[in-house]
């Protein structure tokens, strides 16, 4: 009788903090910031993003981007640092969840 290999059998992706994949269906009851950037769609969960983490968002206009996440960040009442630069050769908004 032959012997059978083992198969080796990975995990999952695990996903960035705080950024969840667009094909997720988004539960309307959450926490959660969606930005449209040119065509991009960057989705924050707010439960899942840890105090301290940061996520950036890569885009061109960098002063609407920033304004939505605090805007959106304000009404759920979680306090962020939103900064604007480059990071890796891109331009973007960093965040960050100070409390």
């Amino acid at each position: 009788m032959r012997r059978q290999r083992k198969i080796p059998r990975y995990k999952k992706p695990v996903v960035d903090v705080g950024v969840v994949p667009k094909a997720i269906r988004l539960n309307p009851d959450k926490n959660i910031c969606k930005v449209d950037v040119e065509g991009v769609i960057y989705v924050i969960d707010w439960d899942k993003f840890p105090v301290h983490g940061f996520v950036f968002i890569k885009c061109i206009d960098l002063a609407k981007v920033a304004q939505k996440v605090t805007k959106h960040s304000f009404r759920y009442g979680i306090k962020v640092m939103v900064k604007s630069g480059i990071r890796n050769g891109y331009w973007g908004v960093g965040v960050w969840r100070t409390a």
